[in-house]
């Protein structure tokens, strides 16, 4: 049986979601306005590959992650939305992920350890959410096949 959308877990859920989108939209405006501060802050082992193109293009990709959050957080039972959104959590994994041990643009600071430590949290509680929330959905399905 599938989980209230009232339940204390998910309400707690949808909170996170939320500040994390909302956070997210913050960065975006930091690297719309400063862009190589992404050098300072994020990129430090290779500070030279930043300029103010890339901080555009890492603000378009955080604007698009917080929108999708955002929208997650609001309407937490849509089961495509809440797939995109757990996705995003696995795609920033990944990208910092690849930053540090492949191509070696970050050092281990506050910046890049924050974001694998929140796409970790945030991938693990979606994912534990993801049978509470659409249970119900998914066996409903294999009933009418």
């Amino acid at each position: 049986m599938a989980v209230s959308k009232d339940s204390l877990f998910v309400k707690v859920l949808r909170v996170w979601v939320g500040l994390i989108g909302i956070t997210a939209l913050g960065n975006t405006i930091s690297s719309y306005l400063n862009g190589e501060l992404l050098s300072e802050t994020i990129f430090t082992q290779k500070p030279e590959l930043v300029n103010a193109l890339v901080g555009r293009l890492f603000g378009t990709w955080t604007l698009l992650s917080a929108f999708v959050r955002v929208l997650c957080a609001v309407h937490i039972d849509s089961k495509p939305l809440y797939e995109v959104s757990m996705f995003s959590f696995l795609l920033a994994f990944a990208y910092f992920a690849s930053e540090l041990y492949i191509f070696k643009t970050i050092h281990v600071t506050f910046g890049p350890l924050s974001a694998l430590v929140i796409s970790t949290i945030s991938f693990v509680l979606m994912l534990v959410g993801y049978p509470r929330l659409f249970q119900r959905q998914s066996t409903g399905r294999a009933k009418r096949r």
